[in-house]
């Protein structure tokens, strides 16, 4: 049919996407199809209820007989004049022909398409746009079903910290040399780190010896960003591969420590309630101010010149990526606070205090990023300048990103959330657009503990859960966790276990979670060792590791100079443990429990005071350290 005449003007089959006009008509008329008229399966599928247009005038074809019985014998113009009912007749059976038509396959371009280099700022295809009616309503126009933006809301964020979070999302960074050379900025911070090596003498251009290998390198990209969001600098980071090294004969020790997230989350937690300031520092070329005692061979990197091709770097100095980079800086970051007057913990190796007249000051250290916080403004400067001027460092002002962490403060609290590294994790998997699921918990720690089980072999069904996980994570990606100004700094745990939740091992489940007032710093769930004979038996074991960890958060909150008089409260919905944990009596279910589960007996008191509520106290009589209550208490 014609589109602008309203005119039937014959048959036509699809070929590629075109209508080909087999059966002209040679007297178009206003012809509705018939239903029994015999049309293409590819053409049978389309809405449209006329013949297509396509007006072939240079084709004259007759019509058969036997065609033209598929047409009706009454035609009407109604269409165009709906008071005209005179019937029309046919055409006659010289008018339209079956000639056969040579069809010319479509030419298609087997040119790559790339989409606009622009683009890799922005979540394509996944915005829910809106269309509003004459009505008012709003209608998603977006092909996309779950699209992320329903997800993510920027509304309760501050101007400043939502540019911070949109800058740290869409600025991309290089993942290979051959990219980077292509952006000048990138260009000048190669050639930097590369001065930078050389002037601290971290190799020597010399001739790899017979008896020995070289290792490789490469080239990490990253970008430093102000507390504003603004970049700060591009840091290339030459890393060697590790990987590659024998121990023994290229490193011996390679245990550095690392800090703790429970540490982390408790000093964010005494911060927000003791309204401390936090600073982040960033080490330049940390590594590098490492001593290297053993002989290692590195291949030279990407953009350095070379006299020779067959020359090598032989390491003087500690590079990023040795098995013994991290030991070594971290010696020499440690001899430097401690000779300021810091203390390093014994509860986490990389928290480091100063209990001054002026105040207290706390520093901790992850590698080459440091947190620093404390009462002490004098002090904080003058450390600032202290690790300036000996391994010169970049002050990136106050606490925003840190280890994958965004943290955002106002007066009500810190807020403490991975959303970008959420929304990363879900892009790198393709389930930017994938439907959201409301399982498994609030907390994923349970089916992370399960999955971990079978890494060594896992399975599809393995995947597909895990991919679950994922999709749950889509359903709150910017969740996380709030430390309350006005919260106190008492603290009290949960115990819990799942006994015989293992359907392969029989082994219970631990579960516990520890509050500091009203946040939440410390939580796990692990399979314990061995098989309990009772539900009894696996609470206790649980209980005993729930005071464990209990006892280690005490004695890094005495750390932090906080001290905790009153017995830490540990909750627990099992009475038959309890009764185990204060009376050393039931011999006949504990003689085949190991001793170490009898800590609780130890931190806990040999007596019992029974409250009105239910409430079950049992102090201790050596420390005062733990206070057991059940779930009714």
């Amino acid at each position: 049919q014609d589109t602008l005449s309203k005119r039937m003007i014959g048959a036509a089959k699809i070929h590629h996407g075109l209508y080909i006009l087999t059966t002209p008509l040679t007297n178009p008329v206003y012809l509705p199809v018939k239903q029994s008229y015999q049309a293409s399966p590819s053409h049978s599928n389309h809405h449209s209820p006329y013949i297509p247009n396509h007006n072939f005038d240079h084709l004259s074809q007759s019509h058969s007989s036997s065609t033209t019985s598929n047409y009706p014998t009454q035609l009407t113009s109604s269409a165009s004049n709906p008071s005209n009912t005179e019937p029309v007749n046919p055409p006659s059976s010289t008018t339209l022909t079956n000639k056969p038509i040579d069809y010319v396959p479509l030419r298609q371009s087997t040119r790559n398409c790339h989409p606009p280099t622009y683009l890799q700022d922005y979540y394509c295809n996944h915005l829910s746009n809106t269309i509003h009616d004459s009505s008012g309503n709003m209608e998603p126009s977006s092909s996309c079903k779950y699209p992320i933006s329903s997800f993510i809301s920027y509304q309760n964020i501050s101007s400043a910290h939502k540019h911070y979070l949109l800058n740290i999302s869409t600025i991309s960074e290089p993942t290979c040399y051959e990219k980077a050379i292509c952006d000048e900025n990138w260009r000048t911070a190669i050639q930097a780190e590369l001065t930078a090596l050389e002037k601290n003498n971290t190799w020597k251009l010399v001739s790899l010896p017979p008896h020995k290998h070289s290792i490789g390198c490469k080239w990490v990209f990253k970008l430093k960003l102000h507390a504003s969001g603004t970049i700060e600098r591009y840091k290339a980071r030459l890393v060697a591969k590790g990987y590659t090294q024998t121990e023994g004969i290229d490193y011996l020790d390679t245990f550095s420590p690392v800090v703790k997230m429970t540490t982390i989350r408790m000093l964010l937690a005494i911060a927000a309630s003791e309204n401390w300031p936090l600073y982040q520092l960033d080490v330049n070329t940390a590594f590098l101010h490492g001593d290297l005692n053993e002989e290692v061979y590195m291949q030279p990197p990407p953009g350095l010149a070379l006299s020779n091709p067959n020359l090598v770097c032989k390491l003087q100095r500690s590079l990023y990526g040795l098995k013994q980079a991290s030991k070594q800086w971290n010696t020499k970051l440690t001899e430097t606070l401690t000779s300021s007057g810091y203390v390093q913990s014994k509860s986490d190796y990389s928290l480091f205090t100063k209990q001054a007249s002026t105040g207290f000051t706390v520093i901790l250290v992850c590698v080459d990023d440091l947190v620093l916080g404390g009462t002490d403004s004098t002090e904080i400067q003058n450390i600032k300048a202290l690790l300036d001027a000996k391994f010169s460092i970049k002050d990136l002002g106050s606490l925003k990103y840190f280890l994958g962490f965004e943290v955002a403060r106002t007066q009500a609290g810190i807020s403490l959330c991975q959303r970008k590294y959420a929304l990363d994790l879900i892009k790198d998997t393709g389930l930017l657009g994938a439907k959201p699921c409301n399982t498994p918990m609030p907390e994923i720690a349970y089916a992370v503990s399960k999955l971990s089980q079978f890494l060594a072999a896992p399975t599809n069904e393995h995947m597909l859960a895990g991919l679950h996980v994922l999709r749950y994570i889509k359903n709150s990606p910017g969740q996380g966790l709030f430390f309350y100004s006005k919260s106190s700094l008492t603290l009290k745990g949960f115990s819990d276990s799942d006994w015989g939740a293992c359907p392969d091992t029989r082994r219970s489940t631990t579960g516990f979670c520890f509050f500091l007032g009203t946040s939440l710093i410390s939580w796990k769930s692990k399979k314990q060792n061995i098989v309990s004979r009772s539900s009894s038996e696996a609470e206790y074991r649980a209980l005993a590791q729930t005071t464990c960890e209990g006892q280690w958060l005490k004695f890094l909150l005495q750390d932090f100079h906080i001290s905790h008089p009153t017995p830490i409260v540990i909750y627990c919905d099992n009475k038959s443990a309890l009764h185990i944990a204060a009376n050393p009596v039931f011999h006949e279910r504990t003689k085949h429990i190991e001793m170490d589960c009898h800590v609780v007996r130890e931190k806990s008191p040999f007596h019992m005071l029974h409250a009105k509520l239910g409430m079950i106290d049992i102090y201790s009589n050596l420390r005062g350290d733990v206070k057991v209550i059940d779930e009714k208490g």
